[in-house]
C-alpha cells in the first residue's frame, strides 16, 4: 500500500512540476507525449497510460488532430495488456484518428497491431483486412520516401502475413510473403529480418519436400528440399549472437533435409552437431528425443546399424520417461525396422505392435502407412504371406488417402496472379511506346524511304551471314556430339566389363547354392542397383561429388563381398568440405578403384587396402587421391593386361579435358613397388 501511495505522489509531483515550469520551447501537450513515450521505452504501462490519457484529453481540448492520433496510439499500446477490450477499442480509435490527421505511421501501427490481435483470436477475415490495410499504408509511405524505416514497416507486415498463412496451413501464400520479407531485409541490411524469414521459408520447403507428406514426388520433391537447404544455410550465415539459441534447430533441420535428399553423410554431420548443442544447452527433452530419432535414421541409411540402435534406444528412454507418445511411436517404428533387418523377427513384431497400440490411442492417423509398411516387410520376411498381403493393402490405402490437393498446386495461383499483373503492365508499356513510335514515323517517313534500299540490302547480308554461321556451328556441334557419344559408349563398355558381370552373377549363384538366401537377395539388390545407376548416369555429363562417392562406395562394397578377406576400402573426406556443392564428371572414380582392385591389390595375393581421399587445395581446386598398397603401377604395366590400365586412365583424362589433370605415381619402398597413387585435380566447384 505504501509503495503504491509513493508512486502516485511521484506522479502528482511530476505533473505539478510540468504545469508550474514548462520546458523551454515545448508546450505542455508535447511534454505529456514525451513523458508517455519515455515511460513506454522503460515498459512501465501504468505511467505510459497515465500520460497518454492526459495528452489525449489536452489534444482533444485543443482540437490538435495530429496529437490526438499520436496520444490515442500510445494509450492503445499501454492499455491492451491492462484492459484488453479497452485496448482493442483504443487501437480502432487511434487508426481512425490517424486517417483523419493523415498520420500514416499511426495508421500503419494500428493496422499491424489489430491484424495481430484478431489473428490471436482466430478471426481470420479481420486479420486479412487489417494486414492488407497495413501493406497499403506502408507502400504509400515508400512511394513518398523510400527510407529504411518505411521499408522495414513493409517487411514487418509481410513477415506477420507469412506466419499467419503458416498458421492456417496455406503454405504457398506463406512462402511468397516470407520471401518478400527476406528481400526487403536484404535491401535494408536488416539481418534479424532476413534470418527469421529464411528460417520460416526453410521450414516450409522442408515440410513440402518431406517424403511423409506425399505432396510431391521426384523432381518437385527434390526441388523443395534443395530450397529448404538453401534457406537454412542463409539463416545459418546470418546468425547473430542474440540468435544463437536457434543454431541447434537450424542444424537439425539441415540434417532432416539431407536425410530426405539421401545425402546421409551430410545429414549425420549436421545432426551430430545439433544433438551435441541440444544437450549442452539443456534443451527440451522432446527436442533431444527427436534429434536421437533423426540421427538414428541417418545412421540406418548409412548401414551403421549399431550406432542407429544406440540412438533409437536413447530416444526411446527419454520419450518413455516424459510420455512423448508421438516421438515414441516413431522411435519404436524405426527400432522394429532395424530388428527386421537383423532377422530378430519376434523382437521386431513385439516392438511394432507396441508402436501400433500407442498410435491407436492418438487421434489422427496421418502416417499410419509408415507402420503398415514396416509390418508388411516384417511378415514378408517371416513368410507369413497372408498377413503380409493384409498389411500391404492397408499400406497402399493409407498412403493414397493422405495426398493433399491444396499442396499439389504450390505457388501456381501466385505465379498466375503475379505473371498476369506483370503482363498487363508490359502490354500497357508497349502500347504507349508503339503510339510514340507511330508519331515519330510520320515525321521521318520521307527519310526512311531514302534509306530503305540500303537497309534491305544490309538485312539480306546479315541473314546470309547468320545462316552461314548457323550451318558452321551446327556442323561443329554435331561433330562434338559424335565424339562425346563415342566417348560415352566407350565409358559404358569400360564400366560393364564382362569380368565384373560374370563374377557378380557367380557370387549370387554361390550364395544361393550354399543356402544363404538373405545374403544372396541383398547382394542381388545392390548389384541390380549398381547396374541401374550405371545406365542412368552414363547419359549424364556431371553430377555432385556426393553422388559420385555414393556410387563408388556401392561398387567397392560389391567387390568387397566377393573378396571379403582381400579388399579393404575406405573414404576420407576433408572436414568442412561440402560434397553436395561440387560437380564432377559422372562415373569418374569407379574405373580407378576398379583398376586398383584388379591390377593392384588382387595380384598381390595378400590383403590390400584402397583409400579414396578428397580435399580442397589452396587454389580452391578439388583434389581426389586414390591410393592402394598393391603391386604398383610400373609392375602392373609389365603384366599381360597392363595396356588395359593405361587405356582406362587415358579415357579419364579425356573426360576431364582442360579443367583437370590426372597424375599416376608408383609408391616405392625398400627398392620395390609397394603401391600406386592416382591424383585427380580439377576445378569442380559450382
Amino acid at each position: 500500500m505504501k509503495k503504491r501511495l509513493g508512486l502516485w505522489i511521484c506522479l502528482m509531483l511530476s505533473v505539478a512540476a510540468l504545469m508550474s515550469k514548462p520546458a523551454q520551447g515545448k508546450t505542455l501537450l508535447d511534454q505529456y507525449l514525451d513523458q508517455a513515450r519515455s515511460w513506454q521505452k522503460s515498459r512501465n504501462l501504468d505511467s505510459t497510460r497515465f500520460y497518454a490519457i492526459k495528452a489525449l484529453n489536452l489534444a482533444l481540448a485543443q482540437n490538435n488532430k495530429t496529437a490526438i492520433a499520436q496520444a490515442a496510439l500510445l494509450k492503445a499500446q499501454s492499455s491492451y495488456k491492462i484492459e484488453p477490450r479497452e485496448g482493442l477499442n483504443s487501437y480502432v480509435y487511434a487508426r481512425r484518428m490517424g486517417i483523419e490527421a493523415g498520420e500514416k505511421a499511426v495508421q500503419f501501427r494500428a493496422d499491424l497491431t489489430l491484424g495481430s490481435l484478431y489473428n490471436s483470436e482466430a478471426l481470420y477475415d479481420s486479420t486479412k483486412f487489417y494486414y492488407n490495410e497495413a501493406i497499403n499504408v506502408a507502400n504509400a509511405m515508400i512511394l513518398e520516401k523510400r527510407s529504411t524505416d518505411n521499408l522495414r514497416r513493409l517487411g514487418m507486415v509481410y513477415n506477420n502475413y507469412g506466419t499467419f498463412y503458416i498458421d492456417i496451413d496455406q503454405l504457398h501464400k506463406a512462402v511468397y510473403y516470407l520471401i518478400e520479407t527476406e528481400k526487403i531485409g536484404r535491401e535494408i541490411k536488416d539481418t534479424v529480418m532476413m534470418f527469421r524469414a529464411a528460417v520460416n521459408v526453410g521450414a516450409i520447403y522442408n515440410e513440402l519436400g518431406s517424403p511423409e507428406n506425399k505432396v510431391s514426388t521426384g523432381y518437385t520433391q527434390k526441388m523443395f528440399l534443395n530450397k529448404a537447404v538453401q534457406y537454412f544455410k542463409i539463416a545459418f550465415n546470418l546468425l547473430t549472437p542474440q540468435d544463437e539459441q536457434y543454431l541447434p534447430s537450424i542444424l537439425n533441420n539441415l540434417g532432416i533435409s539431407y536425410v530426405s535428399l539421401g545425402k546421409y553423410d551430410s545429414a549425420v554431420n549436421y545432426l551430430e552437431r545439433a544433438l551435441a548443442l541440444h544437450i549442452k544447452n539443456d534443451a527440451s527433452k522432446e527436442r533431444i528425443a527427436q534429434c536421437h530419432l533423426n540421427l538414428g535414421s541417418a545412421y540406418y541409411k548409412l548401414n551403421r546399424f549399431n550406432d542407429a540402435n544406440k540412438e533409437f534406444d536413447l530416444g526411446i528412454d527419454i520419450a518413455e520417461k516424459n510420455d512423448f507418445k508421438t516421438t515414441l511411436i516413431s522411435l519404436l517404428s524405426n527400432k522394429g525396422q532395424l530388428y527386421t533387418h537383423w532377422n530378430k523377427l519376434e523382437e521386431a513384431e513385439a516392438v511394432l505392435k507396441r508402436a501400433m497400440a500407442l498410435k491407436s490411442g492418438i487421434k489422427g492417423s496421418r502416417d499410419n502407412y509408415l507402420l503398415y509398411e514396416k509390418f508388411y516387410l516384417l511378415y514378408e520376411k517371416k513368410q507369413d504371406f497372408k498377413k503380409a498381403f493384409e498389411y500391404y493393402k492397408m499400406f497402399v490405402s493409407a498412403k493414397d488417402s493422405i495426398a493433399d490437393v491444396e499442396h499439389l498446386n504450390i505457388l501456381d495461383d501466385l505465379d498466375i496472379k503475379y505473371g498476369t499483373e506483370k503482363k498487363d503492365e508490359k502490354i500497357n508499356e508497349l502500347s504507349f511506346e508503339k503510339q510514340l513510335l507511330l508519331e515519330k514515323n510520320k515525321t521521318r517517313e520521307a527519310q526512311l524511304r531514302l534509306r530503305e534500299f540500303w537497309i534491305l540490302g544490309l538485312i539480306m547480308f546479315l541473314i546470309m551471314a547468320g545462316l552461314l554461321a548457323w550451318f558452321w556451328i551446327q556442323r561443329n556441334r554435331l561433330k562434338h556430339q559424335q565424339e562425346a557419344s563415342d566417348l560415352e559408349h566407350r565409358l559404358l563398355r569400360a564400366r560393364m566389363n564382362p569380368h565384373f558381370l560374370f563374377n557378380g552373377l557367380n557370387t549370387i549363384q554361390k550364395h544361393y547354392s550354399e543356402g544363404n538366401n538373405d545374403e544372396a537377395n541383398k547382394f542381388m539388390a545392390d548389384f541390380s542397383k549398381f547396374l541401374r545407376l550405371i545406365l542412368n548416369k552414363t547419359g549424364e555429363t556431371k553430377h555432385s561429388l556426393e553422388d559420385e562417392l555414393e556410387f563408388t562406395r556401392l561398387y567397392a562394397s560389391l567387390e568387397q563381398r566377393k573378396y571379403p578377406d582381400r579388399i579393404q576400402f575406405k573414404t576420407e573426406i576433408e572436414d568442412g568440405l561440402e560434397t553436395e556443392q561440387w560437380m564432377v564428371p559422372s562415373l569418374l572414380f569407379q574405373p580407378v578403384v576398379e583398376n586398383a582392385i584388379w591390377h593392384g591389390v588382387l595380384p598381390k595375393g595378400t590383403p590390400g587396402e584402397i583409400v579414396l581421399k578428397v580435399s580442397e587445395n589452396a587454389n580452391h581446386h578439388l583434389v581426389c587421391t586414390i591410393t592402394d598398397n598393391g603391386i604398383g603401377y610400373d609392375t602392373s604395366l609389365k603384366n599381360k593386361q597392363g595396356n588395359h590400365v593405361s587405356k582406362a586412365f587415358d579415357l579419364i583424362q579425356k573426360r576431364l579435358g582442360k579443367n583437370g589433370t590426372l597424375n599416376i605415381e608408383t609408391i616405392k619402398g625398400n627398392g620395390a613397388d609397394t603401391g600406386t597413387r592416382i591424383t585427380i585435380t580439377m576445378n569442380a566447384h559450382l
